[in-house]
């Protein structure tokens, strides 16, 4: 007979609180390997670490830049998101947010930097997602 066991923690995560709940025979094991996945998330898309994926897109100035495809899978999602809200979600807002002085890790002495040259788009077509390493 399996018994199934319900597991659920919290951790912060991504500048929030994650909360994780398994249902398995093992969930404490599936818990944890979500975290690590998360954490590896946010190590690819701060913006407060220069080295991750959206920084370096950030300052690339429309240069091709490699990613993972993690990253290319969250531009599709973004663009499909401001395709589908007719705008409403736009993921180019960083320059307005810099302006308003959103600039600071709410966990770290961190902040985020972006290129003189960065702007906001009325149309995401401009990201271009060259394959799914490359955007």
């Amino acid at each position: 007979m399996n018994v199934i066991l319900k597991y659920v923690d919290s951790q912060p995560v991504m500048g929030t609180i994650a909360t994780v709940t398994v249902l398995s025979e093992t969930p404490e094991q599936h818990v944890q390997r979500s975290f690590q996945m998360l954490k590896q998330l946010h190590a690819l898309w701060t913006r407060f670490e220069k080295s991750s994926d959206i920084s370096r897109i950030n300052t690339a100035n429309g240069q091709p830049v490699m990613v993972s495809a993690h990253t290319t899978h969250l531009l599709r999602c973004m663009k499909e998101a401001h395709k589908q809200t007719d705008g409403w979600f736009n993921s180019t807002l960083l320059p307005v947010q810099h302006q308003l002085g959103d600039d600071c890790s709410l966990h770290s002495d961190d902040r985020s930097t972006i290129s003189p040259y960065a702007r906001t788009f009325d149309s995401l077509a401009d990201v271009e997602i060259i394959d799914d390493h490359t955007v």
